[in-house]
């Protein structure tokens, strides 16, 4: 099965395409555009929507990045620089075995889950199609970092919505798989290793979603 979108080839039984998150289990057949609208998911919105954000060419990269405050990307950085090297620190003695390609590839996966949640914040705000999103009242990243510090982080995973639990589910699980193909000796990691991964990338794709809502607090 061929992407519509990327047209790369996927699976027979693929629900998404692996390598845009584009959805083509619907793509066959005569259904027109107006039954595939009624059958689209807010799940289906949301990832579309993210593919449209994430995939951005640098014209529409610029128009998105003009949403967000300029201290956002300081902490995006910061949270993926901050777990990675938790993650190195935590199983050295297994990582210092590994290439140093291994290692870059990591630090680049660290940092694209992080930007991957935040962008699925903005995926999400765009949809619900909220006005003035640029439109911040005057803060400092240091007030960004304190809010960072005392929010709520177990009431805001219950509020969570299930569809984008699953967004972000899907999003880290693209990563860690895309992370394992390109680096064939990550393979070489023991199980608890790769789960203890997995459930790292999970968190930075998770902290990336709620930085954008943390950043939501200070627009006007």
């Amino acid at each position: 099965m061929y992407c519509h979108k990327c047209g790369k080839h996927n699976s027979e039984n693929s629900k998404f395409c692996r390598y845009c998150g584009t959805r083509i289990d619907t793509q066959s057949g005569e259904t027109t555009k107006d039954e595939t609208k009624v059958k689209k998911s807010k799940f289906d919105l949301v990832w579309e929507k993210f593919v449209e954000v994430y995939n951005a060419d640098d014209k529409d990269r610029k128009r998105f990045n003009a949403l967000s405050s300029i201290y956002i990307w300081e902490l995006l950085e910061r949270l993926s620089v901050n777990a990675f090297e938790a993650f190195i620190q935590e199983n050295k003695d297994e990582l210092n075995k590994q290439p140093y390609k291994t290692i870059e590839e990591l630090k680049n996966v660290y940092t694209s889950t992080v930007l991957g949640g935040y962008r699925l914040w903005l995926a999400e705000a765009l949809l619900d199609d909220k006005e003035e999103l640029n439109n911040f009242r005057s803060f400092s990243l240091d007030k960004f970092i304190d809010t960072w510090r005392g929010y709520d982080f177990d009431k805001a995973l219950k509020d969570l919505s299930q569809e984008m639990d699953f967004c972000i589910s899907k999003y880290s699980d693209f990563s860690f798989n895309t992370l394992m193909e390109s680096v064939p000796e990550a393979k070489n990691l023991s199980n608890a290793t790769v789960e203890k991964l997995k459930s790292s990338l999970l968190l930075q794709t998770i902290n990336g979603y709620q930085a954008g809502k943390i950043e939501t607090t200070f627009r006007k």
